[in-house]
């Protein structure tokens, strides 16, 4: 890891199997920043240092969904609504097979 002691940088690239090509911080890093367990996760940050990064990539769908802060229920918003609320740091964090 580096910068920060607390973990809270961006961590180099880490190997990982499925869809998943980096670790951007710890999972009771991100947890305890974002207030919620792993997978319910909101895309928005409330903490002044979680930050919001987005795949150029992911932006190219019209509609996005996410989990509503529970693993049984999701909501959809337009990608340009995501990007007016959330500000996300536009970045390529996916690999390309």
């Amino acid at each position: 890891m580096t910068g920060e002691p607390d973990g809270t940088a961006a961590a180099p690239a880490a190997p990982r199997t499925g869809p998943y090509q980096r670790l951007i911080a710890a999972q009771d890093k991100a947890e305890e920043l974002a207030g919620s367990a792993s997978g319910t996760i909101l895309p928005f940050s409330y903490h002044p240092r979680l930050e919001v990064i987005a795949d150029p990539a992911l932006l190219q769908a019209p509609e996005l969904f996410f989990n509503a802060a529970r693993l049984d229920r999701s909501i959809a918003l337009a990608t340009e609504d995501y990007l007016r609320l959330a500000a996300p740091r536009i970045a390529r964090i996916t690999a390309t097979p």
